[in-house]
């Protein structure tokens, strides 16, 4: 729906999106299934959080190792810059140039 087009003012949309809120809280706190559902997402979301914190730590370990096997290589073969362009440590791209 093109919001220019819509209608339904913001106040009633956000009282939709309040009374859904509103009820998902009072299911997920108020039930015995909602406090059930509750501490399984708690659970999952602890789960997920201490892979990913995993998952982060190997990449920067990945990163660390390139950089000094980089360095390395650089040190052991002088005018090798000529040749390759030079590694730049935490460079970011958009549309394939460097941000600065």
């Amino acid at each position: 729906m093109d919001p220019k087009n819509s209608k339904q003012s913001p106040f009633l949309n956000g009282v939709f999106l309040g009374a859904l809120i509103g009820a998902g809280a009072l299911y997920l706190m108020g039930t015995k299934e909602g406090k059930k559902s509750k501490q399984n997402i708690l659970n999952k979301s602890k789960k997920f959080l201490k892979a990913l914190e995993k998952i982060v730590d190997e990449i920067e370990e990945k990163k660390d190792n390139l950089v000094q096997n980089i360095e390395k290589i650089e040190k052991e073969s002088p005018g090798i810059d000529k040749f390759l362009p030079k590694f730049k440590v935490n460079r970011f791209l958009k549309k394939g140039k460097a941000l600065k």
